[in-house]
Order: structure tokens, then C-alpha cells, then sequence
């Protein structure tokens, strides 16, 4: 009984050490994670928009530019994986689409000013699609 305890408990150990190594999250994928929050909040307010919410829209979709700016400058994990001679079209390439998000964003703010609902229905939609994009084109497989 005692060695089925101590290899449940190794067993236990092994998966838990495995999890934190899934999890180890790059300064990038932080980022990321902070955007996905904030776009998961400001999606859900904007199918039923309210006028008086009007400035939290506009704040969220502020921090989700301001973090898609920061991580413009981060390079993504993949970039590793890439061979030496193609890394630097590939950090072009990821800037080109944090810079295409940061437009929409600084469109989907103009649109939120101005209580354009249906263009920043529009707009939030079209970021969903950067971000499906994005992930295919630079985000690591993860195991």
C-alpha cells in the first residue's frame, strides 16, 4: 500500500511540474491574456450597447490598443522556431499585424466615440478574426 502512495504522489508531482511548464507564460502571452479579458468584456457589452457605458467601452477598447502596442514590441515565441534567415520577415510580418489590430482599434474607439454601434459591431468582430489570424500565423503549438 505504502509504494501504490508513493507512486500516486509521483505520479501527482510529475503532472503538477508539467502543468507549471504549460503554463509558463511569456511576457507576450501575459499580454495576450490581459487583451483577451478586456476584449471578452468590451464584446459582450457591445452586442447590447448602452449609451451611459459608453466611456468603460471606450476605456477597454484604450487598454486593448495600448497592450496590442506594447506587444508590438515583443517578439512572439515562435520566432525561435523559425530558421535565423527567415526571423527577420517573420517580426515584420507580426508587426505588420499588430499595427493592422492597432488601426481597427483606433477605429473601433472613434466609432464607440461617436455611439456608431453597429460600425464598432463591426470593428470588434473584425479584431476576433486579427486574432484568429494572428495565433495561426505566430503563436506556438503548445503540447
Amino acid at each position: 500500500m505504502k509504494n501504490n502512495s508513493l507512486s500516486i504522489f509521483s505520479l501527482l508531482l510529475c503532472l503538477f511540474s508539467f502543468s507549471m511548464l504549460i503554463q509558463a507564460d511569456t511576457p507576450l502571452e501575459k499580454k495576450m491574456d490581459q487583451m483577451n479579458k478586456a476584449y471578452k468584456e468590451l464584446s459582450k457589452s457591445l452586442k447590447n450597447p448602452v449609451e451611459g457605458n459608453k466611456n468603460n467601452y471606450q476605456k477597454l477598447a484604450e487598454q486593448i490598443r495600448d497592450l496590442m502596442k506594447e506587444s508590438g514590441k515583443l517578439s512572439p515565441e515562435k520566432t525561435e522556431m523559425i530558421p535565423a534567415d527567415q526571423r527577420a520577415a517573420f517580426i515584420e510580418g507580426y508587426q505588420k499585424a499588430v499595427n493592422q489590430s492597432v488601426a481597427t482599434l483606433d477605429s473601433l474607439i472613434q466609432a464607440i466615440q461617436a455611439s456608431n454601434w453597429s460600425e464598432a459591431q463591426k470593428l470588434i468582430a473584425l479584431l476576433k478574426q486579427h486574432q484568429k489570424e494572428g495565433h495561426q500565423e505566430y503563436r506556438a503549438e503548445r503540447p
